[in-house]
């Protein structure tokens, strides 16, 4: 999947969630709302627990196919990772929300906030707990966690104000119409679409290092560099998966992040791995462009391009005074 496709589905994906979350909210709760204080609290929390938890378990799903290639034994785990992480967001998000909607309707856009920081976080867990287990480095997850974090929190910021805007501009015209115009239906679906939106563009924008399979296995897919450690071959759990690949090996090579610089490691094949077709002798540095060889396989490696740090010798020295 390209990096276009994904913002697209993340968004598409967001909006059909929440859309889904609201008619379930439709069935269980009604329209009528509750009067009492404490009721209002509590149904704002379910509702937001049933949109945090859809929202939250379609983004994970989109999110591990980009990362894995599509393959179910990851995205299933990611998906139920969200819808957990999302749910739990969701009820901390639709509590504060209506706590605070008792002093002014507008900070109810703080628990969506909340939410949606939460849910950006969530869909990210299942790959940090994976490194966790296998007591791997955490460095390139921590960086799409981080990005997750901002894009949930721009997409609850958005979402949320676009929810009470619509909420106030529309109730009076829709009174009384059918309850498929209902501004709640339209408000949470454009909530969902603004968290999936931002939450993909995030990863997006600010992803460091990424590559582009050329051709082999699903050409086209962009693939992010989210882990130190980044296992390419045809083996099931290979990160970047090259499945029926001529020559590939079932694990044919590796990329390791080491700080802002990145490598490429034979894994000892017997076919060898090549960057602009010269073979790996031992680890590679790569450099934005490179054009990666495993079997009959090609990958192009891209990096954003980063500021040296300055040297130690090149700081001007302190005019004694």
């Amino acid at each position: 999947m390209s990096f276009r496709l994904y913002v697209y589905y993340m968004a598409l994906g967001g909006a059909w969630g929440a859309l889904g979350a609201w008619l379930a909210s439709w069935l269980i709760f009604g329209v009528e709302g509750q009067t009492a204080a404490w009721k209002l609290i509590l149904e704002a929390g379910a509702k937001g627990a049933l949109l945090g938890a859809l929202v939250g378990a379609i983004l994970g799903l989109f999110d591990n196919f980009l990362s894995t290639g599509g393959r179910w034994s990851a995205m299933v785990p990611g998906a139920i990772a969200g819808l957990v992480l999302g749910g739990f967001a969701g009820l901390i998000g639709g509590l504060l929300g209506q706590v605070l909607a008792f002093l002014h309707e507008y900070l109810r856009i703080v628990g969506w906030v909340v939410a949606g920081a939460l849910i950006g976080f969530g869909i990210c867990v299942w790959g940090l707990v994976k490194l966790l287990l296998a007591r791997a480095p955490l460095k390139g997850v921590l960086r799409k966690v981080r990005n997750g974090v901002i894009g949930g929190t721009l997409g609850g910021l958005l979402g949320g104000l676009a929810l009470v805007v619509i909420a106030q501009v529309l109730t009076p015209v829709l009174r009384g119409r059918a309850e498929p115009l209902s501004p709640a239906a339209i408000g949470w679906t454009i909530l969902g679409a603004l968290l999936g939106l931002f939450i993909g563009l995030a990863q997006v924008i600010l992803r460091d290092a990424w590559v582009i399979v050329e051709s082999g296995f699903r050409p086209g897919r962009e693939i992010p560099i989210n882990k130190a450690v980044v296992a390419i071959g045809r083996a099931e759990g290979c990160d970047i998966g090259l499945y029926g690949g001529k020559g590939v090996e079932k694990l044919h090579a590796r990329i390791i992040m080491d700080g802002a610089e990145y490598f490429l490691e034979d894994c000892q094949t017997p076919g060898g791995t090549f960057v602009n077709e010269r073979r790996v002798v031992e680890k590679q540095p790569l450099q934005s462009g490179d054009r990666i060889r495993v079997g009959d396989c090609v990958l192009i490696f891209r990096a954003r391009a980063r500021r040296p740090a300055p040297r130690p010798e090149a700081v001007a020295p302190a005019v004694a005074g």
